[in-house]
């Protein structure tokens, strides 16, 4: 300790055993300390020497040591108490350090917990215990794609949980890496590559839960309609950590969030049948059984399909989470686990110490809690989240919860922008980088640690990063052509201002004058630059026709490129000239029978008129040859 005043002096007392774990959180803050049971002779400050500023201790600062001897009367003087009777049974007896000063008033308080374990000969249920180790930061893609270093901060506690975790291989861990934080490490290389590398040989034989890309609530995904989107982080988040790390199990699964009906149903369906929730994720039913607090025990969750359930102990997590002194932290950590046992010392019970994704390890913390999970001997047994549902009964069934929360305009975002993703993959070869970097962003979105205006703001970025690209393949608005001939190669430009070769189709779309005999869809390669490619075209009838021919991706999702042909027509069709040919010949011969008919006629000269009967008309007197004479009496 450093800048305590002269004449201060340290000065500790021993209180007895706290019975539950509700008195053992308020002891933490000097209250309820109960019944004293000894004092520790004081040690006045001035006596002590100041540090020269070694062994992890700066310039001037004093170090004061006590000593408790259980069973002994002959520990005496400052800083040392000796118990002639020991304590009164195994449990966490509360030790609160006063420094004073000359007057006696205090300056600070700590309170510590004597940890007293059981008997060799006692007949003891350990109390298991499922410690999660978060390796976690928030996202370091940005929605344009840049990418950021970790804070150094992070990598540093990605190196202290390996180097603890490789000085306490027997005992068993459960780690939660974040996926897209651990390729943020292999991305990053250096110390970041090197702590990386140290956790990867650290897990051996440990378990490593496996989590979505990014850290997300699953009830709320589920209830906006997002279930391929999780699956797409759950498969992502596996193979990255399959890639960096090891194969992670499926079978268990961080639930961060409440725990509705359907989300519980599709982790069953997915594989997962073990669930480990934030207290507030469930509501109790009325045929549990009660007497014990739901994180002690496991419980099956009301969806149809049996999933059991452990509830996190949130105030475990609380204490590991002090940044002030995390090896006191660690210390009552071990003291509330022991407080759990020791008020039901003969029931299977477990318990999950997750601190949260938040927990920077400093290292000694870490180290405390791994030693003291290995001396807790009989009365505390490490185990993984996957081992800690083995053997223990399940006490009763939880109801799952409603989300509450609808994401705003997110999921229709995400989602428009995955199709928009699909479709400019399918312009590029297979082996473009670029698509799976899309995606990755959109990945991204989905954490948690994003508020929504900055969620909303990657699948923006991917769309308008899509439209730069595509917008660099264009065509002439308007052509027109004359086609002299009944089939025709229709000329159709297009030009790629990218610098790589795109996949399109171009469909053509005509009026009844035009067909395409080679079909209207046409599958074309565009490399760099400006290009001319022709497509066959029919004309069925003389004439104007518009014609409409669009560039589109494959998949038919993005419009690249729009050109309206007019098309003039003058060239006739097999029919029409046969057509045309018939009618001239029925019009020449019609006219050379006309002709005929009128040429004799004029030869034949005038006709005796006819009646309307057909027979000949008598002429008019005086008009005809003069008549013969006949004599009268022949």
């Amino acid at each position: 300790m450093t800048g305590a005043p002269r004449g201060a002096r340290i000065q500790a007392r021993l209180y007895q055993r706290v019975e539950d774990q509700p008195t053992f959180l308020r002891t933490l803050f000097g209250a309820d300390l109960g019944e004293s049971l000894a004092s520790v002779p004081p040690v006045a400050l001035d006596l002590l020497p100041a540090s020269a500023g070694n062994n992890n201790a700066g310039a001037g600062t004093k170090r004061a040591t006590l000593t408790v001897g259980l069973l002994s009367h002959n520990v005496t003087g400052p800083g040392n108490l000796g118990l002639s009777r020991g304590l009164g049974g195994a449990g966490a007896y509360p030790l609160a350090v006063d420094l004073v000063d000359a007057k006696g008033s205090s300056l600070n308080q700590i309170v510590t917990h004597l940890v007293r374990l059981p008997a060799p000969d006692a007949e003891v249920a350990p109390l298991r215990v499922a410690l999660v180790v978060p390796v976690h930061a928030p996202p370091t893609t940005s929605p344009g794609g840049a990418t950021s270093r970790l804070p150094a901060r992070v990598v540093r506690s990605v190196a202290a949980t390996a180097l603890a975790l490789r000085a306490h291989p027997s005992v068993p861990v459960s780690v939660a890496a974040t996926p897209e934080t651990v390729d943020a490490l292999a991305r990053q290389g250096g110390d970041a590559a090197s702590a990386l590398d140290s956790l990867r040989r650290a897990l051996a034989g440990r378990q490593l839960i496996a989590e979505p890309y990014v850290d997300v609530r699953l009830s709320d995904w589920v209830d906006a309609g997002l279930s391929e989107e999780l699956t797409r982080l759950r498969d992502r988040g596996t193979a990255a950590l399959t890639a960096r790390l090891k194969r992670p199990d499926g079978r268990t699964f961080l639930l961060r969030g409440p725990l509705t009906r359907d989300a519980a149903r599709l982790m069953r369906l997915t594989g997962v049948d073990q669930v480990v929730a934030d207290p507030g994720a469930t509501s109790p039913d009325s045929r549990s059984t009660g007497g014990a607090p739901p994180a002690r025990l496991p419980y099956s969750v009301e969806t149809g399909l049996a999933t059991p359930l452990v509830v996190i102990d949130s105030s475990e997590g609380a204490l590991l989470t002090q940044r002030a002194d995390p090896v006191l932290a660690a210390h009552r950590l071990l003291a509330d686990l022991v407080t759990i046992w020791q008020s039901d010392p003969g029931a299977a019970r477990g318990v999950v110490v997750a601190p949260g994704p938040d927990w920077q390890v400093a290292g000694p913390d870490l180290e405390a809690v791994l030693a003291g999970l290995t001396a807790g001997g009989r009365v505390v047994r490490p185990t993984t989240l996957a081992g800690l549902f083995d053997g223990l009964r399940s006490e009763g069934a939880r109801r799952p919860r409603p989300s509450g929360n609808d994401l705003d305009g997110y999921p229709a975002s995400v989602q428009a922008a995955r199709r928009q993703v699909a479709s400019f993959a399918s312009l590029l070869p297979k082996a473009d980088p670029l698509p799976a970097a899309l995606d990755q962003r959109l990945d991204v979105s989905a954490a948690d640690d994003l508020r929504p205006a900055q969620r909303l703001a990657y699948p923006a970025a991917v769309l308008a990063a899509i439209g730069r690209r595509t917008a660099a393949i264009d065509a002439p608005a308007r052509q027109t052509v004359t086609l002299t001939a009944r089939d025709t190669d229709l000329p159709v430009v297009v030009r790629n201002r990218l610098s790589r070769p795109i996949d399109v189709v171009v469909t053509l779309e005509a009026g009844s004058r035009l067909e395409f005999p080679l079909g209207a869809t046409v599958s074309e390669r565009l490399e760099p630059g400006t290009q001319r490619f022709r497509i066959r075209v029919r004309a069925r009838s003389p004439g104007t026709s518009p014609l409409l021919v669009r560039v589109t991706s494959p998949d038919g999702g993005i419009v690249l490129a729009t050109t309206r042909y007019t098309v003039r027509s003058t060239a006739v069709s097999g029919l029409g000239a046969a057509l045309s040919i018939g009618a001239l010949l029925f019009l020449l011969l019609w006219w050379a029978r006309h002709w005929r008919r009128s040429r004799r006629t004029r030869r034949a000269g005038p006709q005796a008129p006819t009646g309307g009967d057909g027979e000949p008309r008598a002429a008019p007197a005086g008009t005809g040859p003069a008549a013969a004479e006949i004599p009268a009496g022949r």
